[in-house]
């Protein structure tokens, strides 16, 4: 196989946090509701050349994951973190948010979208007559011969960073029974406020993702949720909250968990399984006016949970 042909989009060093010393972790299969057990961590979350074969973003982001791994090792022995320390937690959240392919397959039904409602104003807008079908089989036709592109979405994350910088950071350490899970979109974001308003710059944005079998880092608006303001490291023994994390979990993978655990099957509940397809479901793009005069509204990829959450 050619060097750096396999493109990982969720870091081999993260995954390894959730693998046992052999390398290997279970794995459940969302969509075919199927478990598979002693799977090696190396050969998931990943595409022949994902990041395209340039190398350009396979080494951006091969160079950030070297930082990336040594600031997790310091946040699982929960050691003193420095100003560029926070900074790096919440550039693993932004850029984890937009490199995957969860985050390229919303991004590609957005510019699908984009292109039929266009199409359908162009068409209203100089009398051309075609029908929704042949519209669509036309944009279908198009996006076939173009090749996906998660450069967008990726080169995007350093703008959002200046977003988050005024947010906390706060990592809370389980001590319970039940076991947290990952999985191939392992970064979650919300509003806890306005659910359906998930930008970096809103009021009561939240990013939250496990680090490893029983700890949680989370980037936070403290203004909006002051509880652990000021603190960085913090101990919680609520078995219910980390049920609801992993659940969180099943509902934003794209396709995959993964953890040490042989039960995740046991949190995809029918209420798990109904919210997860109504994220899933949303629109990428909403089309508001007729069709010769529309506002387009791009939608964050979603992740609704009606829950509360400690932090």
């Amino acid at each position: 196989m050619p060097a750096n042909k396999s493109q990982h989009y969720v870091p081999q060093f993260y995954m390894k946090l959730f693998a046992d010393k052999d390398g290997k972790f279970n794995i459940y299969n969302v969509g075919r509701r199927k478990k598979y057990n002693n799977i090696p961590y190396k050969g998931q979350c990943q595409k022949d050349y994902f990041y395209g074969k340039d190398l350009v973003l396979e080494k951006k982001f091969r160079d950030m994951e070297t930082e990336w791994s040594s600031l997790f090792n310091k946040l699982i022995n929960e050691e003193d973190l420095n100003e560029e320390d926070v900074r790096r937690i919440k550039q693993f959240a932004v850029y984890q948010s937009t490199r995957t392919a969860a985050a390229l397959e919303h991004s590609e039904e957005s510019k699908r979208i984009q292109m039929i409602e266009y199409m359908k104003m162009e068409g209203a807008n100089n009398s051309i007559p075609a029908s929704l079908q042949q519209i669509e089989a036309f944009v279908e036709e198009k996006i076939k011969e173009s090749n996906q592109d998660i450069t967008f979405p990726v080169y995007y994350s350093e703008e959002c960073l200046s977003y988050i910088d005024d947010l906390n950071v706060v990592i809370i350490t389980y001590n319970t029974k039940e076991l947290l899970i990952s999985s191939d979109a392992p970064v979650v974001n919300v509003n806890k406020f306005i659910e359906t308003h998930v930008g970096y710059a809103m009021a009561g944005f939240l990013s939250f993702f496990p680090i490893c079998k029983n700890k949680i880092v989370a980037v936070y608006d403290a203004r909006m949720y002051p509880r652990y303001r000021d603190r960085l490291y913090v101990e919680s023994n609520d078995e219910k909250e980390v049920r609801t994390l992993n659940e969180y979990q099943l509902i934003n993978a794209e396709t995959i968990t993964f953890s040490s655990c042989t039960d995740m099957d046991a949190c995809y509940t029918a209420e798990v399984e109904e919210l997860r397809n109504g994220n899933r479901n949303r629109p990428a793009v909403q089309a508001i006016g007729s069709n010769d005069s529309k506002l387009l509204a791009f939608g964050p990829r979603l992740s609704i949970y009606p829950c509360v959450l400690s932090f």
